[in-house]
C-alpha cells in the first residue's frame, strides 16, 4: 500500500500541532547527500571564491601558497569532508615539500571520495593527483597512489601502466618493465600498453625487443600515433647504432643538413629540426633531474620550468628561428643583452627570479658538459661571464624596479633611465 502524501502546510501527523514543513518533513525525506548540506555548499562557494583572481585578476589579488593553505584550512574546519579542499590542501603542501602533511590531507580527501562518490570520480581524482605529482617531480609518491588505485579497481591494468611510466621517469626501468607487463597480462588487446613498454625498453637499450613489442602495438591499432612515433624512433636508433633513448636525446646535431637547408632557404624545416633537437635536450635534462636525489622536488620543478621559460625567451629574442639550446657560445656572447631584455620585460622580477634564471642555466649547461654535448671549457667561460656580470645586472634590476612602477615619473624620465641602464637593448627587438 502506497504511503499517503502529506501536504507541506498540513498539520504534522506526529501530533506536535506544527505544520508538516516546520516539523517532520525534512526528517521524512531521509538523509541528505553530502553535497546537499549547507556546510558543503558554503565550502564550494569559498573554494570557488579563492579562484576568482586567477580568472579575473581585477577582482582580487592572487594568494601565495601560504595564504592558500590558511584559507583551505578554514574551509575544511567548516566542512571537514569537503574533498576538493582536502585535495587542494594536499597539493599546496606538496609545493612546500611537506610530503607527510600533504599525504595526510590527500588521504582524507580520498576517504570522502570513496565513501560518498562514484568509482569514476575516485579514479579521475587519483589520475589527476598522480599527473600533478609527476609534473612536480614526485614520481615515487605517484607510484604509491597508483598502487592505492590498483587495489581499488577490479581491473587495474591502467593503474599498472601509469605506475610503470612513473617508475621509468624515475629511472627504475626493471620495475617499470614489470608493471608494463602486468598491465598487458590484464588487458592484452590494448595497443597503448605495448607502446609504453616499447618506450621503456628503448630507455633500457633493448632495441630489438622494443621493435618487436612496438610492432605488436601497431598490429593491434595501426592508427595509434604514439606507437607509430615510437616505432619510427626505434628504427632510427637501430639504424644509427644509438644505444638508448638518453643517447638519442643528446645525439650530435646534423650540421650538414642544417647547412643544406639554409642554402635551400627552407627555414620551415630548419625551425622544425631546431624544435626537435631542443625538445630532446630538455627531455634528457628532465629525466636527469627526476633521478637526482640531491635536490628536493620543488627545487627540481623550479630549475626545469625556469629553464624552459628562459630558453623560450632567448629563442623569441633571436632574430632567426634556429637557436639551439646547447649553443652555449651564443648564450655567453649575448648574456648581458639577454638579461637586460629579461629585466625590462619581467614586471615582477626580484632576487629570487634572478637567481632562479642563473641556477637553471648553470645546472643545464653543467649537465650538457658532463655528457660532452658542449665542452667543459665552454661551460667555464659562460659561468665566469655570468659571475662577472652578476653585480652589475642586480644593481640595474634594483634601480629599474624603483622606476618601473613609479607613477610620479613621466614616461620621458623613465625612457631616459632605461637608455642609461640598458643602452640600446631597451629598444632593439632582437639580440
Amino acid at each position: 500500500m502506497s504511503k499517503t502524501k502529506i501536504g507541506r502546510n498540513y498539520l504534522c501527523p506526529c501530533g506536535s500541532g506544527k505544520k508538516y514543513k516546520k516539523c517532520c518533513m525534512e526528517k521524512d525525506k531521509g538523509p541528505k547527500k553530502i553535497t546537499e548540506t549547507r556546510a558543503w555548499r558554503e565550502a564550494d562557494f569559498a573554494l570557488a571564491k579563492m579562484a576568482i583572481p586567477i580568472v579575473m585578476p581585477f577582482f582580487g589579488e592572487l594568494m601565495d601558497n601560504q595564504q592558500k593553505i590558511g584559507h583551505l584550512k578554514e574551509i575544511i574546519e567548516g566542512c571537514p569532508q569537503h574533498y576538493p579542499s582536502l585535495l587542494a590542501l594536499g597539493f599546496a603542501y606538496i609545493l612546500e615539500d611537506e610530503e607527510e602533511t600533504a599525504k595526510y590531507y590527500l588521504d582524507r580527501g580520498f576517504e570522502t571520495l570513496k565513501e560518498h562518490f562514484s568509482k569514476d570520480d575516485v579514479v579521475r581524482a587519483y589520475n589527476d593527483l598522480c599527473d600533478f605529482l609527476v609534473e612536480k617531480f614526485m614520481p615515487m609518491l605517484a607510484v604509491e597512489y597508483y598502487t592505492h588505485l590498483a587495489s581499488f579497481l577490479e581491473n587495474p591494468a591502467d593503474a599498472y601502466n601509469n605506475m610503470a611510466r612513473a617508475l621509468a621517469y624515475l629511472g627504475c626501468l626493471e620495475k617499470a618493465e614489470e608493471k608494463h607487463r602486468k598491465a598487458i597480462a590484464l588487458d592484452p588487446e590494448k595497443a597503448t600498453y605495448y607502446s609504453d613498454l616499447g618506450y621503456t625498453l628503448m630507455m633500457k637499450g633493448n632495441l630489438r625487443e622494443a621493435e618487436e613489442i612496438l610492432d605488436k602495438a601497431l598490429i593491434l591499432d595501426r592508427n595509434d600515433e604514439q606507437a607509430t612515433n615510437n616505432y619510427m624512433l626505434c628504427k632510427i636508433m637501430t639504424d644509427n647504432k644509438i644505444n638508448n633513448l638518453n643517447a638519442y636525446f643528446l645525439r650530435p646535431h646534423d650540421y650538414e643538413r642544417f647547412i643544406r637547408l639554409e642554402e635551400e632557404d627552407d627555414w620551415e624545416k630548419i625551425a622544425r629540426m631546431t624544435t626537435i633537437y631542443n625538445s630532446d635536450r630538455l627531455k634528457a635534462f628532465e629525466y636527469h633531474l627526476a633521478k637526482d636525489s640531491s635536490l628536493l622536488p620543488a627545487k627540481k620543478f623550479d630549475i626545469f620550468y625556469t629553464l624552459v621559460y628562459i630558453m623560450e625567451f632567448i629563442a623569441r629574442k633571436s632574430e632567426s628561428s634556429d637557436f639551439l639550446y646547447d649553443d652555449i657560445a651564443k648564450v655567453e656572447s649575448d648574456f648581458k643583452s639577454i638579461m637586460h631584455m629579461f629585466i625590462l620585460e619581467t614586471d615582477d622580477i626580484d632576487y629570487e627570479i634572478f637567481d632562479d634564471v642563473y641556477e637553471a642555466l648553470l645546472t643545464f649547461y653543467d649537465y650538457l658538459s658532463d655528457h660532452k654535448v658542449i665542452t667543459r671549457e665552454g661551460f667555464r667561460r659562460l659561468k665566469k661571464e655570468m659571475s662577472d656580470l652578476r653585480p652589475e645586472l642586480l644593481e640595474k634590476m634594483v634601480l629599474y624596479n624603483e622606476v618601473r612602477h613609479n607613477d610620479d615619473m613621466s614616461e620621458g624620465e623613465k625612457e631616459r633611465i632605461r637608455k642609461e641602464l640598458f643602452k640600446d637593448d631597451h629598444i632593439l627587438p632582437f639580440l
